[in-house]
């Protein structure tokens, strides 16, 4: 499982998420699910070289034989050198139209071409600055296997906003200030339908936590979303089972003159001795006759 948080102010969009990748291997001979956990999976990802645009996803950790992280990168490969379906014009682009897209790689391409379909969900968040635009955004695509289905992608945000998904029970709690299923203990304290959601909606108006402000600062946007994946961490920690939430922090944020940078990011080789290759510049790279 996973956690993976989304925190827009007026000045960047963060991205943040674990790295905690769980493997199923079947049933043991009595009944219980045999699981793996490992911690250095990789969920947050740049989706184009030379653009202020960034993704996360969480659920279906593989399409088919190929994990969504690998998957990442070679839409990323389309989106800078496909001449046709999935080029995009750096000067002339919206997030939306990369999250369109993203939904035709993810789900048309790969998850509809599968024999055997998974049984998990898949949801990709999306976000960055069109260009020319002055504020970020945020988009979600939802692959719902169950139903072999994947509607358009959804606008989450073009403002001040907060998006969190995969085990959101110790976010909810947090910010929304209710549980995540909160009807089972309403009806069995004796209400009906119609008091359950009376009270629902009560408590979703008068205890949200004022976390947000639109004029935070970009250092305290992703110290607010580093501390909401940590506080999932050591909640999942507590709880009876695996730690499905867990290993390392890895977190960006896009800025509209900076474009997209790595705040944290793990790695599995030594940059000692792996130099980087690739600079993440400026939103407006200069041209290679600058150089």
């Amino acid at each position: 499982m996973t956690i993976c948080v989304g925190v827009q102010v007026n000045d960047c969009l963060v991205f943040a998420a674990d790295s905690a990748v769980t493997l199923s291997y079947g049933n043991d001979p009595g009944g219980a699910e045999i699981i793996n956990v490992l911690p250095h999976g990789n969920k947050v990802f740049h989706l184009h070289r030379d653009l202020p645009i960034c993704a996360m996803f969480c659920g279906l950790g593989n399409i088919g034989a190929e994990s969504v992280a690998s998957l990442a990168k070679d839409l990323r490969v389309r989106l800078m050198h496909d001449g046709r379906d999935y080029s995009v014009d750096p000067k002339n682009y919206t997030i939306e139209e990369i999250a369109r897209k993203c939904r035709k790689f993810f789900f048309e391409e790969k998850f509809q071409n599968l024999k055997d379909k998974p049984k998990h969900d898949l949801n990709l968040y999306v976000g960055g600055y069109s260009s020319g635009a002055d504020a970020p955004e945020r988009w979600i695509i939802q692959i719902q296997s169950a139903a072999s289905k994947c509607d358009d992608p959804v606008c989450q945000g073009k403002e001040c906003g907060l998006s969190w998904g995969g085990q959101p029970e110790a976010i909810n709690r947090l910010v929304m200030g209710i549980p995540m299923n909160s009807t089972d203990p309403l009806k069995a304290a004796g209400l009906n339908d119609a008091q359950v959601k009376a009270v629902q909606d009560s408590f979703r108006a008068n205890c949200q936590m004022p976390f947000l402000h639109g004029a935070m600062p970009v250092q305290d946007a992703v110290d607010f979303a580093d501390f909401l994946v940590e506080t999932t961490k050591r909640f999942v920690r507590f709880l009876p089972g695996a730690d499905t939430v867990g290993g390392d922090t890895d977190i960006c944020v896009v800025t509209k003159h900076e474009g997209f940078k790595w705040v944290r990011r793990k790695h599995y080789f030594n940059s000692v001795l792996n130099p980087a290759e690739v600079s993440y510049g400026s939103r407006y790279p200069i041209g290679k006759e600058n150089n």
